[in-house]
């Protein structure tokens, strides 16, 4: 059953389009669609034809108007002169004139046989006698000893436009072809008319004045072996035509296309409409069975039939001179777009009465979740006054749903917020706002959220008016209120105790260092002696102050890290000027222990863009963990490489006791040390690596670490590609 429609709708769609062609309603859009083809192609002229033209500068230099024809004679003489292949006229000889012009005339004509062309035309009878038949006008006989006769007839539609050109016709028992043809030499056999090519450019076709020409000031070279066409080109001569692309336009030079698609291969012709009406009916089978709900393949299957359909015609006039008819197929298109949107309708009318139906059953659950609703619902009017209220709004505003449902809602709730305002300034986006209501001597914070919407109802006439409703839903939050008020309170007294503990580090760090920086200067001042005992209490005093200030430099520097209260400037610096700055504070005890301390960078690492003071800090506080837990005669070594990713990579390591594995996750922690035990074997507060992670950590980078117990200790530090400056490399 369904198969039989399927194919009753091919062959109905088929006869149609059919019928539409066969009858002429598809005309008009071919045309159109063949003009837009040629204004898509551009083509040059050949050359090969220069158009003379009797302008209005040619009229304004002669007083007289029909002229002597001793002007024409002296034209192609001048022409001929020039090197002129041939002459043709779009003129009318078919009179004789003045006895000395005409004889001018015939002389020029003479001196060149074969190489003048005079036009031949067809008009009909006006009047009664011989009303409807055609008049054959030719050039008078005084001129045609060895001139060359050529149709000049243009076919003008019924609408007025020029599309078509001759290639000739039977005349009085002989072959008579168009002045195109004549020109272009087509051979003779060729009857009937042609398309002209639209596409080719007229207003490129080289255009001299007649006037240039019979005065001889002209440049021969522009027509040397070429054709030339002589006809009138003046407005007020009325040899003027409309043309589907470029408006009006001469006579001679319609004639001129004509030549120019006969001689590139242009002479356009029209496939057969019942190819296109049979192409029409198979592009309406294909988008049929592509599917009659609107869907991505029925648009990618009807995007393809346009895009055929547009661009396979325009390629093909492009590269041949056949023109597409496609009006069909865009109908057949139409057609199969009018059945989608029917099939549309059909589904969506079906769709609304599912939904009509749905929409009661949603109706009824809606009323259902309200009744048992844990959030209370009042729904009010344009007016304010309470249309729905259910059990749970009741409740929350310590009345009954009785009182509540009709009365006013600033009366039945004093204060309570109105968000009309709000609905009107933002449509359907819900507001919430918090409402404080008294029940039973009991404080209730409602968080309230309210909307509006437009709904329809029907008025006593029986049409439906449009009707304007808000809507709030309250939910009672008082415990999660004060659980929030509760969290900010403790929030706050961190905040506060942190900035107290910070301000408190910052101040004593700055009171410790001043007598610190004393003590550990008056040291090295009274270790400036001879006497062992003297100098050793110095020395120790001077050791014991330098770790309590470096202890106390280190607090404070994290306190800075905490505030904010530091800058970060990066600059160009290269990484072994920060080690050698580094190296210089432990290089005493290096040498003491015999400890070997190495730079081994990759071939041409590059400079970085650090930070000087906070990357000397890192590598320093790294340094001196690896000269210290490095024994005598031990060796720490400095890496550095650019990944495969182009980051930065800087290891540290050393051949020392190295650390357990279950430390390294803790490594870096503020005041965190692998040997915790009070008789370790190293002093220290723990916080030099959580300073210099911190220090990388600014720098975008990461710190990691690498040991076991015995295997030494690796400090890897991984800077991001934006650190490197590869166009400043080093050795």
């Amino acid at each position: 059953m369904r198969g039989g429609r399927t194919a009753l709708t091919f062959a109905l769609a088929a006869m149609a389009i059919g019928a539409l062609s066969l009858l002429g309603v598809l005309r008009p859009l071919n045309e159109a669609l063949m003009e837009a083809r040629f204004r898509l192609i551009d083509r040059a002229p050949t050359g090969d034809i220069v158009i003379v033209g009797i302008d209005p500068y040619t009229l304004e230099q002669n007083e007289r108007w029909p002229w002597s024809r001793a002007h024409y004679a002296r034209a192609i003489d001048n022409l001929f002169d020039a090197g002129a292949d041939v002459v043709a006229f779009d003129v009318d000889f078919s009179s004789r004139s003045d006895e000395a012009g005409d004889a001018a005339l015939k002389a020029a004509i003479d001196a060149h046989p074969g190489q003048v062309v005079l036009p031949e035309f067809y008009q009909s009878y006006s009047g009664r006698r011989g009303a409807g038949a055609m008049k054959r006008t030719a050039p008078n006989p005084y001129f045609l000893d060895n001139a060359v006769i050529a149709g000049v007839n243009l076919i003008v539609e019924p609408n007025g436009v020029v599309r078509r050109g001759w290639y000739g016709s039977a005349a009085e028992g002989a072959y008579r072809g168009s002045i195109a043809t004549v020109l272009a030499n087509a051979p003779p056999s060729r009857r009937g008319s042609f398309l002209i090519d639209y596409s080719i450019d007229p207003h490129a076709i080289k255009r001299l004045s007649f006037s240039d020409i019979e005065n001889g000031t002209f440049d021969p070279a522009e027509v040397a072996g070429k054709q030339v066409l002589i006809g009138a080109t003046a407005l007020e001569l009325g040899d003027e035509f409309a043309t589907p692309v470029y408006g009006l336009l001469p006579g001679v030079v319609l004639h001129a296309l004509g030549y120019e698609s006969l001689v590139q291969g242009r002479a356009l012709f029209r496939v057969n409409d019942f190819v296109m009406v049979a192409l029409a009916a198979l592009a309406f089978a294909f988008l049929f069975r592509a599917g009659t709900v609107w869907s991505q393949r029925t648009l990618r299957a009807h995007a393809l039939v346009f895009g055929l359909t547009f661009g396979l015609p325009a390629l093909v006039q492009q590269l041949a001179p056949v023109s597409i008819g496609a009006a069909p197929v865009y109908i057949a298109q139409g057609a199969a777009v009018g059945w989608l949107f029917f099939a549309e309708l059909r589904r969506r009318a079906h769709a609304l009465i599912a939904q009509k139906l749905e929409t009661v059953r949603q109706q009824a659950l809606i009323a259902l979740v309200m009744r048992d609703s844990s959030d209370g619902v009042l729904i009010t009017d344009a007016d304010g006054r309470i249309a729905v209220c259910n059990e749970r709004a009741s409740f929350l505003l310590g009345a009954s749903e009785e009182s509540l449902t009709g009365a006013m809602l600033v009366d039945a709730a004093p204060g309570f917020p109105s968000l009309r305002a709000v609905a009107e300034s933002a449509a359907d986006a819900p507001a919430l706002v918090d409402y404080k209501v008294v029940v039973h001597g009991e404080t209730r914070v409602l968080e309230v959220a309210g909307s509006s919407t437009f709904g329809r109802i029907k008025s006593g006439r029986g049409d439906a008016e449009p009707d304007l409703h808000f809507s709030y839903t309250l939910r009672d939050v008082t415990a999660r209120k004060n659980l929030e008020q509760a969290e900010r309170d403790a929030k706050e007294a961190a905040v506060a105790a942190s900035n107290f503990k910070n301000r408190l580090i910052s101040t004593m760090s700055h009171e410790l260092r001043t007598p610190l920086n004393s003590i550990v200067g008056f040291a090295g001042v009274l270790a400036d002696t001879e006497d062992p005992d003297r100098r050793k209490h110095a020395d120790f005093i001077r050791t014991s102050g330098g770790r309590l200030l470096g202890l106390v430099n280190d607090i404070l520097q994290i306190s800075r890290f905490d505030s904010g209260d530091f800058t970060f400037n990066p600059d160009d610096y290269s990484l072994r000027e920060v080690w050698d700055d580094c190296i210089a504070k432990v290089e005493a005890l290096a040498e003491a222990e015999n400890k070997t301390l190495a730079y081994a960078p990759e071939k041409g690492f590059p400079t970085l863009i650090v930070d000087y003071e906070l990357m000397a800090r890192a590598l320093g506080h790294l340094l001196s963990n690896a000269v210290k837990f490095t024994g005598p005669g031990g060796a720490v070594t400095l890496r550095s490489r650019l990944d495969e990713d182009k980051s930065v990579v800087v290891t540290l390591e050393d051949n020392g006791v190295g650390c357990a594995e279950e430390n390294l996750p803790r490594l870096g922690e503020a005041f965190y040390q692998g040997d915790s035990s009070l008789d370790r074997a190293h002093e220290g507060s723990g916080l030099g690596l959580h300073i210099a992670r911190r220090c990388i950590e600014l720098h975008k980078g990461t710190l990691s670490f690498e040991s076991a117990p015995g295997e030494g200790f690796r400090a890897v530090i991984r800077l991001p590609a934006s650190a490197a400056r590869a166009a400043r490399a080093v050795a």
